[in-house]
């Protein structure tokens, strides 16, 4: 899972702690890591990137509220369960 933000996002900690099932979580920083903002073609932000063996297997773009966030997050981490 990658986290694209920007420092001064108001929703910039939407994902404050890494979810139960996820191996690995990565915060950019847009401003500091443009390149990578470019390669995930960020375009919006807060973006969240979700990927499985290196292939892109879902986006998130903006804040979404808590609960929907972890409904959309919940398949995928169901799937690690398996």
């Amino acid at each position: 899972m990658t986290e694209l933000r920007c420092p001064s996002c108001a929703a910039r900690n939407r994902v404050a702690a890494v979810p139960r099932g996820v191996s690995r979580c990565t915060r950019v920083n847009v401003d500091e890591e443009p390149a990578l903002g470019a390669r995930f073609h960020a375009h919006s932000i807060p973006l969240l990137v979700v990927l499985r063996d290196g292939y892109e297997v879902d986006r998130i773009v903006g804040a979404l509220p808590r609960q929907t966030l972890e409904s959309r997050l919940a398949p995928f981490l169901d799937e690690r369960r398996s």
